[in-house]
C-alpha cells in the first residue's frame, strides 16, 4: 500500500503538492487547538485509502466513510469520529457524505478536489457548517495549478453565477449539468488556452 501511495501521491521522493498540502493543513489544524477535528472530502475511494495511509503514517489516524459501507458502519464511523478525540480526520467520498449527515464534530473542511457542480462542494461543506456548529468553520479547497482543477475551479464559479443570477427561479437542468463545452475546455491543455488569449 505505501509503495502504491508513493507511485500515486509523490513525484520520486517527495510528496505531491496536494497531500503536501494537507498535511501543512492538519499540522497547522494541531498547532492552533489538538481538539480540532478536519474532513477531507475526496472523490474516490481508492485516493480515500490511499490519503489515510499517508497521513496515517505522519501521526494523523483517521476514519474512512463511503458509501460501500452500509448504514450502521457509517452511522459507526461517524459515531466514533464525534467520541474519539484521538482519532482528529474523517476521509469522505464526496457522494456519500455530501448530503444528510452531520459532522460538526469537525471545524475543518478540506476539498482534495473540486467537482463541476458547485452545489455538491456547497452540500459538503454544509456538513460540517451547520446548526449545532460552535466553532468557526475553515474551509479548504485544493486547486493544482495548470491542471483540470483549475478548470474545474472555473467551471465551478460559472455555474455559481448563473445559479446566483436567477434566485429565486429554479434553473434549467440543461444549464446545470456538465455539457459538450465545459468538457472540452477542461481537456484543453493550458498553452491551447494560452495562445487563444493571444490572438484575441
Amino acid at each position: 500500500m505505501i509503495e502504491r501511495l508513493h507511485q500515486v501521491y509523490s513525484v520520486g521522493s517527495r510528496p505531491s503538492s496536494k497531500m503536501l498540502r494537507v498535511l501543512l493543513i492538519l499540522w497547522a489544524m494541531r498547532r492552533g487547538n489538538p481538539e480540532d477535528k478536519c474532513v477531507v472530502f475526496c472523490e474516490h475511494l481508492e485516493a480515500i485509502r490511499l490519503i489515510a495511509a499517508y497521513i496515517g503514517q505522519r501521526g494523523f489516524p483517521s476514519i474512512i466513510y463511503h458509501g460501500s459501507m452500509t448504514k450502521k458502519q457509517r452511522d459507526a464511523a461517524l459515531s466514533s469520529f464525534a467520541s474519539d478525540r484521538d482519532v482528529p480526520v474523517l476521509i469522505v467520498s464526496k457522494r456519500a457524505g455530501a448530503v444528510g449527515i452531520n459532522i460538526t464534530a469537525a471545524n475543518h473542511v478540506i476539498l482534495e478536489s473540486a467537482w463541476w457542480n458547485p452545489s455538491i462542494d456547497s452540500q459538503a461543506i454544509d456538513r460540517v457548517h451547520r446548526i449545532g456548529q460552535t466553532k468557526n468553520v475553515h474551509v479548504h479547497i485544493l486547486i493544482a495549478q495548470n491542471t483540470v482543477d483549475e478548470k474545474m475551479h472555473a467551471i465551478q464559479e460559472s455555474k455559481r453565477s448563473l445559479i446566483d443570477s436567477v434566485i429565486g427561479r429554479t434553473v434549467d437542468d440543461e444549464r446545470k449539468r456538465l455539457n459538450v463545452n465545459d468538457i472540452l475546455y477542461m481537456l484543453q491543455s493550458p498553452l491551447d488556452v494560452a495562445a487563444r488569449r493571444a490572438r484575441r
